[in-house]
Formats: structure tokens, sequence, C-alpha cells
């Protein structure tokens, strides 16, 4: 079922930019909590409400909804199904997982987090747009509320928030083979957030017979990318760059991000080329 909070809600100063915004519908999953003093859930909304503005609408009213609870929990997927099936347990205190790969597949559909806890005088958004967990993200942005001034994402493209993505992968034979370098792309950030008209600029690896597979990753990943809608388009320019590092675990990989333009990918192989069999 999905739940619509109002078309509109007035905020008072200092809480939202505009004086009215619109609520996102969403759909509850699982709720873990509902008494008297607390409620904690799991929800989901489209994608492409997961933007700074929408998101504090959207606490604000689900502050109005459970006024008289304590404490408020939310997790905010971009999937009803994972909203519905995702245990987060197995990643903070709770037993192992059966299927880790699908719990890892819902997990990254979490992409927002609300919380209100009186007891701490603490209000606040955090927006993922990847490696999620109920302890936050390395690259998400949190919002403190009620919110002062502009917002600026840790993740941003010509001041679009970046609001989802796949996670990166180093290919495997890339890095049996010690294979290191660096691809550009091209493309429009379209006024929906999805990328579109992707094209490779420019590639170069160590070792060339192993460049498609780092092209081909690259490609695969940038189009998974989700920018908050706006009413124009952007271009858009990412170099990823892919670095053998042995200081990581064994088939460990690492990403650093330097937006708007740069993304560093580091990997280990789990044994090198000469010395795998």
């Amino acid at each position: 079922m999905w739940i619509l909070l109002g078309t509109c809600l007035a905020f008072g100063i200092g809480t939202c930019a505009f004086a009215e915004c619109r609520v996102p519908q969403y759909r509850v999953g699982i709720v873990w909590e509902d008494s008297k003093s607390k409620i904690v859930m799991q929800i989901s909304i489209r994608v492409e409400d997961f933007s700074p503005d929408r998101m504090v609408c959207l606490a604000d009213a689900l502050k109005r909804r459970y006024r008289d609870r304590e404490y408020i929990g939310i997790l905010i997927f971009s999937s009803y199904s994972a909203a519905k099936h995702c245990d987060p347990a197995p990643y903070g205190d709770g037993p192992a997982v059966k299927d880790l790969d699908r719990a890892q597949s819902y997990l990254g559909q979490l992409h927002a987090k609300y919380t209100y806890d009186a007891s701490k005088h603490e209000e606040y958004l955090e927006i993922m747009p990847f490696r999620a967990s109920v302890n936050g993200g390395p690259w998400g942005t949190r919002i403190d509320l009620p919110r002062v001034g502009p917002l600026q994402c840790r993740l941003e493209v010509n001041r679009r928030c970046l609001l989802a993505l796949s996670d990166f992968s180093y290919p495997a034979d890339a890095l049996k083979a010690g294979a290191s370098g660096t691809v550009t792309l091209t493309g429009t950030i379209s006024q929906d957030g999805s990328v579109n008209g992707i094209k490779v600029s420019d590639a170069f690896t160590n070792q060339g017979h192993e460049k498609d597979l780092l092209v081909n990753e690259a490609l695969h990943n940038l189009k998974t990318w989700r920018f908050e809608v706006a009413e124009h388009q952007d271009t858009v320019r990412i170099t990823y760059r892919y670095a053998i590092d042995t200081s990581l675990g064994a088939g460990a990989t690492d990403v650093e991000f330097a937006l708007p333009d740069q993304v560093v990918i580091r990997g280990s192989p789990l044994c090198y080329e000469s010395a795998c069999r």
C-alpha cells in the first residue's frame, strides 16, 4: 500500500528552503517495533524521491505522523521488496544471515535513514548513495534537522546530488593480471537524473589485452548512477582510475571519490599471475 502524507506541507523558517514541498509517497515494509514510545520500520520510495529537499519534507511529515513517539527510526529503501524482506540484523548485532548475497543485494537498495531521538535531542537524515548499512555509509550526507541553510551533498556533480549507484568492482581477471589504468567516460545527466548517451572518451591500461575489462566495468557502473531530478540536463565527464594496491586485503577493493570528474578504484588480487596456478 502506498501512503501519501499530504500533497503539500507548510514548513517553519529554517526547515526547508521552500514555503511548501511535496511529500513522497511511501510503502511500508517491515515494522520492527510499534509501541507507545517507539516506531522502528522500513519503507520504500521511488529513487528519484531521495533528493535532499524531498527527503526533508518526508522526515517532517513522518515526525508529524508519529509525534507522540520518543524515538523514530526509519530505514528508507528504493525497492519495496527490499523494504519488505531486508533484515539488517546481520550487519549489526544480530545472527548470521543464511543468504548473504540476497541480503547484500537488498542492503544495496537502502539509500536513506531518518532518526529522531528525544532523549538525545537528536534528529537527522542520512542520504547514502551506496555501500549503505544500518550504521550509515562511508559517502553518506548527514542532514541535521531542522535544516538550516543550503545543503551540499558529499557526492554531487553540477550541484546535483548523487542519490544511488551500484557498488564498484575491479574485474577479477584484470586483478589477476595486475592490470591498472584509466577509463574516461562522457555522458548526459537527464532531467530525471539518469545518465544517458555514455561514450568512451579515452582509455589506457598497462596491460593492453585487459583494457576491455576495465572499460566494460566502468561503462556498467556509470549507467547505474542516479542524480536528483532537475529542470535541465547536465554534461558529465568521469575518469575511472583503476590501481593495484596490495596493502588491501586479498581480493578487496576500495573506492575514493574526487567528484565532479574522478573516481579511484583500488584492488588487491587474490594472487598474481606469476603466482596463480
